[in-house]
């Protein structure tokens, strides 16, 4: 019964059809990798739906589980923060961002910054309201600085953006206009103090960024480094408009002379969902 939904045949198709297509591209075995394992995803997806229809009680387990472990990568942020190397002894080469339990990949905003969105969420639904508010408030502002700490600017600024989002949206018997935008104030207030007062957070997240805008000679959608992957990834799709050129094979012909875009025009992926898809 699982089986027969539309969405699950939809993404299905779409599995097959660029696992097939890894077999024309130029480097097969690479672009097989990482096609023909999106199938885990699906099958993730039939065993979650299957766990939450048979055990009412696994959402309610798995909130507790999440908190322990966002608390736990809480702690040991602010631990690497104040002593300069983790729980785990790993030590981070760049003095203003925090990697924690992740030992030197710069991963820390990305993950916080989802997993406890999820836990607001859960949080929402599954917890009586007088318990739930004052923890969602704590645990926004403690995620929100944890993520500040990591120096992940885009992980920074969605969260940011999904935090106030769901706030306005959370239902006024939760949290009252008053105390959101007491929120809201508190939220601003701390983030601009955080960012005034430290050095490194001044660096990274304004200067840094003002050095950005200020370096550009033109409009960029983001960066010029973000701008020259998204048009090689566009030259690429161009060469081949029906097929593309394969999963993963972006980081294979980007240092080709036939789809240079200027500097900083290789990495991994095209970093645009759009891109990569094309």
């Amino acid at each position: 019964s699982f089986l027969k939904n539309q969405v699950f045949y939809v993404l299905l198709l779409f599995w097959l059809y660029i696992s097939i297509r890894s077999l024309f591209s130029i480097d097969v075995l690479y672009s097989l990798k990482s096609s023909v394992l999106l199938i885990r995803y699906f099958l993730f997806f039939l065993a979650i739906t299957f766990i939450l229809k048979s055990n009412s009680e696994i959402i309610k387990k798995f909130t507790i589980l999440l908190s322990i472990f966002i608390f736990l990568i809480f702690i040991d942020s602010f631990y690497e923060f104040f002593s300069g190397k983790s729980i785990l002894g790993t030590v981070d080469d760049i003095n203003y961002r925090l990697s924690s339990f992740f030992g030197g990949r710069f991963v820390l905003g990305s993950y916080v910054s989802k997993l406890t969105l999820l836990l607001i969420i859960l949080l929402c639904n599954y917890y009586p309201k007088t318990e739930s508010r004052i923890i969602l408030i704590i645990l926004s502002i403690v995620s929100l600085i944890v993520v500040l700490l990591s120096g992940d600017r885009a992980a920074f600024g969605l969260y940011l953006i999904s935090l106030l989002t769901i706030f306005f949206l959370i239902d006024h018997d939760i949290i009252d206009i008053k105390k959101k935008i007491f929120f809201f104030i508190s939220l601003f207030i701390i983030l601009v103090s955080a960012i005034s007062f430290s050095e490194n957070f001044k660096q990274r997240f304004y200067l840094q960024t003002l050095s950005d805008f200020k370096s550009a000679d033109k409009i960029y959608y983001f960066s010029k480094g973000h701008q020259s992957h998204w048009e090689t990834s566009l030259k690429m799709f161009q060469d081949n408009k029906i097929f593309g050129k394969g999963p993963n094979i972006f980081r294979k012909l980007c240092d080709n002379p036939k789809y240079n875009s200027g500097p900083k025009i290789c990495s991994t992926h095209p970093h645009n969902y759009y891109m990569q898809l094309l």
